[in-house]
This record gives C-alpha cells, sequence and structure tokens, in this order.
C-alpha cells in the first residue's frame, strides 16, 4: 500500500496514511493513536489495526511522525513515506504554478476587457 498525503490549503496542516507494520489488535492501535495525539503538532490520528494504517493530521516533518511510531515499537514503510515526501514537494510546486496562472489569467481578461472598452469607446 502505498503513503498517501492530502494538504489543506490555507494552513499548514497535512494528512498522512502510512502502512505500519507490528499493529496486531485493537490494544496496539489504541497505544500509538494515544503517543501520538499528545504530541505537540499533531491534530488528529486513527490507526487501524486490521488494515495496519495510520492516519495522522499534523504540520510536523514526516520524519518526526515516523520517528514517533518506531519508538513505539511499530514499523513504517518508508520507502514509501520517502516518495510521499518527493510527491508533497512537487503537488506544492504545482500548486503554486496554478495560482500564478490563474493571477495572471485573470490579470490578462482584466487587460483585454479595457482594451475593448477603450477601442468602443474611445472617448474614455
Amino acid at each position: 500500500m502505498s503513503q498517501a498525503q492530502i494538504l489543506h490549503p490555507g494552513d499548514r496542516s497535512k494528512t498522512n496514511s502510512l502502512k505500519l507494520s507490528g499493529i496486531d489488535c485493537a490494544g496496539c492501535a489504541a497505544k500509538l493513536e494515544k503517543k501520538l495525539a499528545r504530541t505537540p503538532g499533531v491534530e488528529s490520528v486513527r490507526v487501524s489495526f486490521g488494515t495496519g494504517k495510520l492516519t495522522v493530521r499534523h504540520t510536523l516533518p514526516l520524519d518526526k511522525i515516523i520517528s514517533l511510531v518506531k519508538e513505539a515499537g511499530y514499523a513504517v514503510d518508508e520507502e514509501d513515506s520517502r516518495l510521499s515526501e518527493t510527491m508533497e514537494l512537487s503537488v506544492y510546486q504545482i500548486q503554486g504554478r496554478i495560482n500564478s496562472m490563474t493571477v495572471n489569467f485573470v490579470k490578462y481578461i482584466s487587460i483585454q476587457t479595457q482594451l475593448l472598452i477603450s477601442t468602443v469607446n474611445p472617448g474614455n
């Protein structure tokens, strides 16, 4: 299972889903949830022992989340996590370019509209 990430526009939070191993029961899941929930920078956390999946909304570096999971005695599929960091940068870059294109497009339409108005009404 690959690691997934959701960005939250307007804030610095992100939601990551990590594939874990060693989560064998509901008690293990609850223990990890409790540990992560007490960590400053973690906004919400859910661990499913059935799927071995951790979903966490946070403002921390992904390495910190992975480190906390390991400290609790569980393993994370780190290859997927590294891929996620690369994807995160790409998503931010794409969002920036889209925002820039949107602003430039609106400016272009505004200029074209002004030119059209001055052509139709040259005295104004």
